[in-house]
């Protein structure tokens, strides 16, 4: 699907509907930082102060992963970019704010479409029911996602804010799919789904 727990059935929306600008907020758990995030978060956790983290991650979540760089945005959102505009081969606006969240695995993703082309809702959620490696869920949280080779999303709805809008939830295991890169997997998974 898409980049983190995110890179959703971009393709496939893409080639239905024409897709025109996409949002993204990821909530990434500390095992996205290996060893050293999932230590700090079970010491801080009994009380302890970070070593790893620059605040206590049990309490919070932190607005930013990895370093920032130009017009303030991190690495791994701007990762989050490039690789959704390879993924649809082209040059369209793209934003992405990536959390650091006091969960131990497990990535999620938020995901706005702005499309050009007007879609019905069922068509929507008919794709991503179908679609092996995806999981239609009502509501897709880390502990359905925890161990499992599936991404699961949900929380499909109209984005009201654009006139041919979409938005959804998709969370999946970051150790078994790779950093927060779930979007970009249900994207592949639905590539198939072209023939529509």
């Amino acid at each position: 699907m898409f980049h983190n727990s995110s890179n959703l059935p971009l393709k496939t929306l893409d080639e239905k509907y024409n897709v025109k600008r996409v949002i993204y907020t990821t909530f990434q758990a500390v095992s996205g930082s290996g060893n050293k995030g999932i230590r700090d978060l079970k010491n801080c956790a009994k009380g302890n102060s970070p070593h790893f983290y620059p605040v206590n991650i049990a309490k919070n979540c932190i607005p930013q992963i990895g370093e920032t760089t130009v017009y303030g945005y991190t690495e791994e959102e701007l990762k989050m970019v490039n690789e959704t505009k390879k993924i649809l081969d082209k040059d369209i606006p793209i934003s992405a704010t990536c959390v650091r969240v006091p969960i131990e695995n497990c990535h999620g993703v938020s995901v706005s479409i702005e499309f050009e082309k007007d879609f019905y809702d069922e068509d929507i959620r008919s794709i991503m029911r179908t679609v092996k490696g995806i999981k239609f869920a009502d509501l897709p949280i880390e502990e359905l996602a925890n161990g499992e080779d599936e991404v699961f999303v949900g929380r499909i709805k109209r984005n009201l804010a654009y006139k041919s809008g979409l938005e959804f939830y998709c969370v999946g295991d970051n150790t078994l799919k790779g950093a927060s890169l779930n979007a970009i997997q249900i994207a592949e998974k639905l590539i198939s789904l072209n023939k529509i």
